[in-house]
């Protein structure tokens, strides 16, 4: 996999396909399909998408979204459950309490549960693309 640092930005994922988290000690790992990119990012001289890979957010400090489960199949849902916020828990970095980090908020649709997230907030210290370039 490729890494990218920064560029945040300069990505478009609301016809993206969120993966089940993890947490990794201080980093949030998402996989993401479905991923296309705008003007100026890096990964633009290959395509502007779509890319497959995972964000990861590193000095995470916070994550929160809303989320709306769909009824049913989410191509012909017979409707949506209540919104809710999540919140995930996440350990206080000693490395994050003692830098700035920054707000990165983004929007998808995810697979497990089937739900549109809207709004998902994450407080890091950095964030990292890696997607996997098929030539």
């Amino acid at each position: 996999m490729k890494e990218f640092p920064g560029d945040f930005d300069k990505l478009f994922f609301s016809e993206s396909v969120l993966g089940k988290f993890r947490l990794n000690g201080e980093q949030l790992i998402i996989p993401i399909k479905g991923l296309f990119v705008l003007g100026g990012h890096p990964l633009q001289k290959h395509s502007n998408g779509p890319y497959a890979g995972e964000f990861v957010f590193c000095g995470v400090v916070e994550s929160r979204r809303t989320v709306t489960e769909y009824v049913g199949d989410a191509r012909n849902p017979a409707g949506f459950k209540e919104p809710y916020e999540a919140r995930d828990a996440i350990l206080p970095s000693v490395v994050a309490e003692t830098r700035d980090t920054q707000e990165f908020a983004f929007e998808g649709y995810q697979a497990e549960p089937s739900a549109w997230i809207d709004d998902w907030i994450v407080r890091a210290t950095s964030f990292l693309l890696r997607v996997e370039l098929v030539r």
